[in-house]
């Protein structure tokens, strides 16, 4: 346990090079519940690196500051995701993506706001961020089947070039959807 060092590691937050941040953030997720008050400290700078010119350094503030399990974080994590699901970097949206599962399990009563989220990202037209998007869709809603209504032909096409994670899922998805949109035909 190094949780005792937290203040000195908390410090090299604001340093600049990639690999420093990223050994600081995998620290601070792992030892932020043990020292919650500290951990808030460090939020004013995961905001700061959500306005980076690097979009690594974006998605990695993103992808850190929801998987800190602290519930006073959460209305900050959902204008983050609001924020990071316009991205112009695919890897921010797919961060954004992830965030909403990750606030939904903190928080559930959060749900519309994360459905608002879901609906925006589900509109993305690039595979990995739609393949994210459709995962947190199965942990956040599952049984929101109208929110792929109108963009069920796109999720058809683009379910080719997904991982096979994302196929799978967006696969069942579209079976239960199918099941409930289409009539039977007797043969």
């Amino acid at each position: 346990d190094v949780s005792e060092f937290f203040p000195n590691v908390v410090v090299n937050v604001a340093h600049t090079p990639f690999e420093v941040k990223n050994l600081v953030y995998i620290y601070l997720v792992r030892y932020a519940e043990k020292r919650p008050d500290e951990a808030l400290l460090s939020i004013n700078t995961f905001q700061k690196d959500l306005s980076d010119a690097n979009p690594r350094i974006r998605a990695l503030a993103l992808r850190v500051m929801s998987s800190i399990r602290i519930h006073a974080t959460v209305p900050i994590v959902m204008l983050a995701i609001k924020k990071c699901g316009q991205d112009p970097a695919v890897n921010v949206r797919k961060a954004a993506a992830h965030a909403v599962a990750k606030v939904y399990a903190m928080d559930p009563t959060m749900q519309e706001d994360l459905i608002e989220s879901i609906d925006q990202m589900l509109g993305d037209r690039t595979p990995m961020v739609v393949s994210s998007t459709i995962a947190s869709f199965q942990s956040v809603c599952p049984e929101r089947l109208d929110l792929i209504h109108q963009h069920y032909r796109k999720l058809c096409r683009m379910i080719v070039d997904m991982d096979e994670w994302g196929q799978t899922v967006l696969t069942n998805i579209l079976l239960r959807y199918s099941r409930m949109q289409f009539c039977k035909t007797d043969a």
